[in-house]
């Protein structure tokens, strides 16, 4: 996709693939109060409202449901001590 740019003043800068243009916003060749148009647009707009696409995440498998969540956490917060007491009974007395 083309990307259009021009200063405020309505002298032109260029056209850009998206990429180009992304990389000259970084490196502060186009300013916020730069413009910039591409197909599809209605009008042009500042350079400070440019937005790139987000990215999508894929969530695989099934959700994990509160209780798995909270035996996850009872797990981690096991310390050894805890885990053997579990293993030998807590009410067990030394002789």
């Amino acid at each position: 996709m083309i990307f259009h740019a021009c200063r405020a003043d309505g002298v032109p800068i260029g056209q850009f693939e998206e990429a180009e243009f992304r990389k000259k916003i970084l490196r502060g060749e186009l300013q916020a109060d730069h413009y910039y148009w591409r197909e599809g647009m209605a009008d042009w707009k500042p350079i400070s409202e440019y937005r790139p696409p987000g990215r999508v995440t894929k969530i695989l498998g099934n959700i994990p449901t509160r209780e798995a969540k909270l035996a996850a956490l009872s797990e981690l917060r096991d310390t050894p001590l805890k885990k053997l007491k579990k293993l030998f009974g807590a009410n067990r007395r030394k002789k």
